[in-house]
């Protein structure tokens, strides 16, 4: 696997290499950058993987729906994620820093994180979550000074793979 810091080009590409498995790659033209796979066909949880670190992603609540972002084998959040209805949300970090995911275009399913200050990070362009789900994502110039840009493309990912199975009505990943 290839670091992000180590890659040329700001547009990057999730894909599904096989369908009807929870299992995705993103890539930089042929590099691998990152897999985001589900632990079990049901449920929430999933494990993300860079040459930057590994996470782990689980969504939880009903009425307050979150996600809890942690590093494989510790049982403390290294992070939590606030989702709403419209599935924009605050992502805080234990020490204190906050990014928010906002949707940029209803009709095209764009969206994005930024900072606290709004400066955008890595948008998510034109998910395609029918049959092998694939999608586009573009680190803008404040993406390469951070080095949560990683856990963040991985995130970003999973919610909207969240967020298509929820549109469809799928039990596939129900916590």
């Amino acid at each position: 696997m290839k670091r992000f810091a180590d890659i040329e080009s700001n547009e990057l590409v999730w894909d599904q290499p096989k369908h009807f498995r929870m299992e995705y790659e993103l890539r930089a033209g042929d590099e691998l950058l990152a897999t985001l796979v589900w632990e079990k066909p049901t449920g929430s949880l999933a494990h993300a993987t860079t040459a930057d670190g590994e996470w782990t992603f689980k969504r939880g609540g009903f009425l307050r729906p979150h996600v809890n972002i942690r590093i494989p084998g510790n049982s403390d959040d290294l992070a939590a994620m606030e989702i709403n209805l419209s599935g924009a949300g605050t992502l805080r970090f234990t020490e204190g820093a906050i990014y928010r995911w906002l949707s940029t275009s209803f009709w095209t399913g764009a969206w994005e994180f930024v900072t606290d200050d709004k400066t955008p990070l890595i948008r998510f362009r034109n998910p395609q979550m029918i049959g092998q789900a694939k999608g586009t994502i573009i680190l803008e110039e404040a993406a390469s000074e951070s080095t949560r840009t990683p856990l963040l493309a991985c995130l970003g990912w999973y919610l909207l793979i969240l967020m298509a199975a929820d549109t469809v009505n799928q039990n596939v990943i129900i916590s």
